[in-house]
């Protein structure tokens, strides 16, 4: 895969950024997402990442 030289789009680099936060939370879970979404401030851009920003709001309240 070629990367352009020039520095990537804002939506580029937010699918990367989600992409690798979405893998993040597979492997180590809810905590991991909650503590990457307070980090980062992902928005939502998929259909799963909306069910999983509606998890970590959940978790807002109950303060995993």
């Amino acid at each position: 895969m070629n990367l352009p030289k020039r520095a990537m789009s804002a939506d580029t680099a937010l699918f990367y950024f989600v992409s690798f936060h979405y893998n993040t939370h597979m492997k180590y879970g809810l905590s991991a997402l909650h503590l990457s979404l307070q980090i980062g401030g992902i928005y939502a851009i998929t259909a799963d990442m909306k069910k999983l920003s509606e998890i970590s709001r959940m978790g807002e309240k109950v303060k995993i």
